[in-house]
């Protein structure tokens, strides 16, 4: 039960999935609006960010995706799925989507996720270099293993660069130059306006 119901201010855009845009992100903030209501949540400008954007991608094996990135009160890493598969019937694909969204962090509302999350950050972590398969899944399950480390879920993954979106418990981040030093890496924070952010070499 969600003793008082939780306020958004829902944004949605999709950017590179038609020749109008604009006009597909209206549509889907209008579909947000309108069966939130039924959801037992409310939308309003004044209530926390949740910014929605779809966008093009292709996965390994070269089938066409849609990516979704998060920004706002909510990470992303509530999320079950970020990439699915390119369908015929693109609108009605990205409402089912946006649908489901909502239910999943409502639900996580209902059932104190929230309160846990806002008391984490996320930062960006992008690993530079060539490494096999096998190091990089030891890296990321050490990484995981860490009493700080809340989530670490994948943003780009190619051969000599990987960008994770890495959850932290808290707001410490004075260990982390000091982990990766200790397994023989050089991490250095990086400068920007959007989130926290670490390179790794």
């Amino acid at each position: 039960m969600i003793v008082e119901r939780p306020v958004w201010n829902l944004s949605v855009k999709t950017l590179g999935l038609s020749d109008d845009d604009n006009k597909i992100s209206q549509e889907l903030t209008d579909f947000g609006h309108s069966v939130v209501d039924g959801l037992g949540v409310h939308l309003s400008p004044h209530g926390k960010k949740m910014a929605l954007i779809f966008a093009p991608a292709i996965d390994a094996y070269g089938q066409s995706m849609i990516h979704l990135e998060m920004q706002g009160a909510f990470p992303i890493t509530l999320l079950p799925v970020v990439d699915q598969a390119a369908e015929g019937f693109l609108d009605y694909q990205l409402q089912d989507w946006l649908a489901q969204i909502l239910i999943t962090i409502r639900d996580a509302y209902s059932l104190g996720e929230v309160a846990r999350i806002e008391q984490s950050q996320e930062l960006r972590l992008t690993i530079e270099g060539e490494y096999t398969l096998a190091s990089q899944i030891m890296l990321e399950q050490a990484l995981l293993n860490h009493p700080n480390v809340l989530s670490l879920v994948p943003m780009t993954l190619q051969k000599n660069r990987r960008v994770y979106r890495l959850g932290l418990q808290g707001e410490d981040e004075t260990w982390i130059a000091d982990w990766f030093a200790d397994n023989g890496l050089s991490a250095t924070e990086e400068a920007t306006s959007e989130m926290a952010a670490w390179v790794v070499k």
